[in-house]
């Protein structure tokens, strides 16, 4: 398995009690929310990738998921990389304020 932001996460847990550890500290970096449950399962979901397409230069047919996932990490660490240079914050800060931008 790759960890193209170089954390390691440990998930322990089901459901809402559900958290991703990061090995290396300890410390926990995903907490399940209640927030983002539905009340039931849908049977179809549809999506429209046209914002992927145009902002990442994803292409559904031609681009694994696993690419999917590695060019969005490496756009956040960029971004990341560009705001710590300017707020001076490191990247645990950065995690529990959340991608907000």
């Amino acid at each position: 398995m790759r960890y193209y932001a170089g954390i390691e996460l440990e998930w322990k847990g089901e459901g809402l009690n559900e958290v991703g550890i990061d090995k290396a500290t300890g410390r926990t970096l995903v907490e399940v929310s209640k927030d983002f449950y539905r009340p039931t399962d849908v049977v179809n979901l549809l999506g429209n990738p046209s914002k992927a397409k145009r902002e990442l230069g994803w292409n559904p047919i031609k681009t694994s998921f696993e690419e999917l996932v590695r060019l969005m990490v490496e756009h956040d660490m960029k971004k990341v990389a560009e705001e710590r240079a300017v707020e001076h914050i490191n990247l645990a800060e950065y995690l529990e304020k959340g991608v907000v931008k």
